[in-house]
């Protein structure tokens, strides 16, 4: 990590976190997911009751015990929600601190992705507080994603964990023919990132495994192969494997009727869900499509540009994909 972290950015970030931190403070946690998921999981469905005998999570040994269960009766989101049980166990004052911490580490994995991938302290503050009220404009359920203790740990702390693994993807994209030193700890660290990042949630990894394989292909034929690329992607796979096939995900469709999903009510609901989505965000896609239209129409010689421009025609169809529509 590199640069100076200016005054101004230093308020800026300062700013994001205490306007972050006074909303997690003033929301209440959740009498549903919050309440059920305090409790060591009794492997039932989420509408059962929870019985007299239901034992709160209280020490780590109760912890990875309800996760035990959890997996082979409810789910395969490990990573989001031991994270759920464990802040519910350590307390909503611990999680406001942290969770808004996470935020704002979001904002500026963003930022260095605007800026190719280069991790560094130089921070603009108009750019800061536009990715902020971009966040806060666009995201479907702003304070579900971001304030919501359940929701929070499986979402918002999630994606920052993916983000961080893609951000060494993003920057070999735009310096493709730098190496770095694939040491056994770099390797080893991918590794482990990507199976944390990829035993989060289904929507998204299938098609960040994708662009990977087509990019780690192109990089092969290139001669601009690093061995951390590889590493990294196995990792995501394995957590990616670990999640889809997870027992539980076969016994809450089983619960919860899912496999009924191609009926009528299940895809005027959906469609009428992807509806709310698009409409939610319909001016950032309008304007999104009109500007890499417009520069489609015209001759760009720059190869910085033609990169950036691909990058976010690609990440324009990642996002639209990842909508959750079942």
């Amino acid at each position: 990590m590199t640069g100076k972290l200016s005054r101004k950015a230093l308020l800026s970030f300062a700013g994001v976190y205490l306007f972050l931190f006074v909303f997690n403070y003033l929301h209440p946690l959740n009498f549903g997911d919050d309440y059920i998921f305090s409790f060591v999981w009794q492997g039932k469905p989420m509408t059962v009751p929870l019985t007299e005998d239901a034992v709160r999570v209280s020490s780590i040994k109760e912890l990875l015990s309800s996760q035990w269960s959890l997996y082979f009766t409810w789910g395969g989101r490990t990573v989001g929600q031991t994270l759920t049980q464990f802040f519910l166990w350590i307390g909503k004052g611990t999680f406001n601190v942290f969770n808004s911490l996470i935020g704002t580490i979001l904002i500026a994995e963003i930022y260095w992705c605007i800026h190719k991938g280069k991790i560094n302290l130089d921070f603009n503050f108009n750019t800061i507080l536009g990715i902020l009220f971009l966040l806060w404009t666009f995201t479907p359920g702003f304070s579900s994603v971001f304030l919501w203790l359940t929701a929070a740990c499986i979402y918002l702390w999630t994606h920052t964990l993916l983000l961080a693994f893609t951000l060494p993807y993003v920057q070999k994209y735009y310096n493709s023919q730098e190496k770095k030193k694939s040491s056994l700890l770099v390797k080893t660290g991918m590794l482990l990132l990507g199976i944390m990042a990829g035993w989060t949630n289904e929507n998204s990894i299938c098609w960040i495994i994708l662009l990977l394989l087509i990019f780690i292909y192109k990089t092969w034929k290139a001669d601009e192969y690093e061995s951390w690329m590889g590493t990294g992607l196995l990792g995501l796979f394995t957590g990616y494997a670990l999640l889809i096939l997870a027992p539980g995900n076969v016994a809450r469709l089983q619960a919860t009727h899912g496999l009924n999903w191609l009926s009528l009510n299940a895809l005027e609901s959906n469609f009428r869900m992807l509806l709310s989505v698009l409409t939610l965000q319909l001016f950032l896609w309008y304007f999104n499509l009109k500007s890499l239209y417009k520069l489609k129409l015209m001759k760009i010689d720059d190869s910085d540009m033609i990169r950036d421009i691909f990058l976010v025609r690609v990440l324009c169809l990642i996002a639209f994909s990842s909508c959750q529509l079942l």
